[in-house]
């Protein structure tokens, strides 16, 4: 598995999960931003970036158990702390319910109802889903001519997998029932981090109903592009206050 790592000797290590049809190339600026002394460590999903996609089937659960597999048998002996968007944001809730000792979890625009899943639904109903994906791209360059975010979005969906790219849509659409309460049982601190451009109104009240710990930017989707130092530095606030209750616990 391709992965960007900045390794450290700290206990303190922040796990970042890119959403679908991303690469790591969406967590650039986490490295400069970020703390020098955190073990930082993003990486390709199988099937997306630099990472070929073996036997998986781009499914939700196979990249849950991928993880699983990463941090048991290398970040065991760390504080982790989990960043995940969009679709990277639907692993993390369940990676934060698997008992991994994962002591922090940040979704960044997560999936938690069923309008957060335009682009899944659009892929998952294209009667030729080859055509739809291919000027799902050119819409998306010729959005990158205003805008950063879509340029590396570009990018990496130029790198991912179509196949993995369709079954990881297909995943999400069959599990939008469930992602919501597997956020809501989240134990650890969490924070939901949304942009003001992109959230559906539908998911703004249900977090607003249901208190969910969150913090809004004037922002799209890739929050972490668009408003870079707000958005790392809220990270930052974030990993310490985790940091802190961690070491005040008996």
């Amino acid at each position: 598995m391709h992965l960007v790592e900045r390794p450290a000797k700290s206990e303190v290590a922040l796990l970042f999960i890119h959403g679908l049809g991303e690469s790591c190339l969406c967590w650039t600026e986490a490295f400069p931003q970020l703390q020098s002394d955190w073990h930082l460590l993003a990486i390709d999903l199988p099937g997306y970036g630099r990472t070929p996609r073996g036997d998986y089937d781009g499914g939700l659960n196979s990249y849950v158990y991928c993880l699983e597999a990463l941090i048991e048998g290398y970040l065991t002996s760390k504080r982790l702390v989990v960043v995940g968007h969009s679709f990277g944001g639907d692993i993390g809730n369940f990676l934060s319910n698997r008992g991994l000792g994962v002591s922090g979890f940040v979704s960044v625009e997560g999936d938690l109802t069923p309008y957060d899943l335009f682009i899944s639904q659009c892929a998952v109903s294209a009667s030729s889903f080859s055509t739809w994906f291919e000027e799902f791209k050119e819409e998306i360059y010729q959005m990158g001519r205003e805008s950063p975010a879509f340029r590396r979005y570009f990018v990496s969906l130029n790198l991912a997998d179509p196949d993995l790219f369709l079954g990881s849509a297909r995943s999400i659409v069959s599990s939008a029932g469930s992602l919501a309460a597997e956020f809501l049982k989240i134990r650890c601190p969490k924070i939901f981090l949304w942009g003001r451009k992109s959230l559906a109104d539908e998911t703004r009240d249900f977090v607003a109903r249901h208190g969910i710990p969150t913090e809004a930017f004037d922002a799209g989707h890739w929050i972490m592009i668009d408003r870079i130092e707000e958005f790392y530095e809220r990270l930052r606030i974030f990993t310490l206050e985790v940091i802190q209750r961690n070491h005040s616990l008996p």
